[in-house]
């Protein structure tokens, strides 16, 4: 059994005092106070989650929007930039290849947020499938040090956040 990797936000939750628990080959915060506080917390208002562990995947090119049309079972065209929808990456057969949150970045760039234990096997799935001039890249294979923060905010009021200024400000650094 491999040793349980890290996010590069793990540090913080220990500091924060997170209980930490294993899940998807990680140590992950489960919670900082109590289930029922914090499911609260973000139901009435927001919260931030560490989504570091999830597989990160870019497309880019003339046909990368072409491509994510054929792959994913949401519209991707009519996205503006800076947002995102929820869809399937479905096979031949109508079958579930992964869920997938896709985020439209500029005209021709898009980010995939894919589940943790299936980046390799959609990135893989994606580059089978998509157009010519549909460039990926993913974090597929790379060594767990080099990810990249991954925060997530949520909630019914996570979009009127000053948070939503930070986080889009740190994306644009980290790219």
């Amino acid at each position: 059994m491999s040793p349980l990797r890290r996010t590069p936000l793990y540090d913080a939750h220990v500091r924060l005092g997170a209980r930490i628990v294993p899940f998807a080959g990680y140590e992950m915060p489960v919670q900082y106070s109590s289930i029922r506080a914090e499911h609260e917390a973000v139901r009435e208002h927001a919260g931030l989650f560490d989504v570091s562990h999830m597989g990160q995947i870019h497309l880019s090119g003339a046909g990368a929007v072409a491509s994510a049309e054929r792959l994913v079972t949401c519209e991707v065209a009519s996205l503006q930039p800076g947002r995102a929808r929820y869809g399937l990456m479905l096979n031949e057969s109508g079958g579930c290849v992964d869920d997938v949150m896709v985020t439209r970045l500029s005209g021709d760039a898009l980010f995939l947020c894919v589940n943790a234990a299936n980046v390799a096997k959609d990135d893989a799935w994606i580059r089978a499938h998509a157009l010519p001039d549909c460039r990926g890249q993913s974090d597929a294979g790379k060594a767990p040090g080099r990810a990249r923060p991954f925060p997530a905010l949520d909630g019914s009021t996570a979009y009127r956040s000053p948070a939503v200024a930070f986080l889009r400000g740190a994306h644009l650094r980290w790219r």
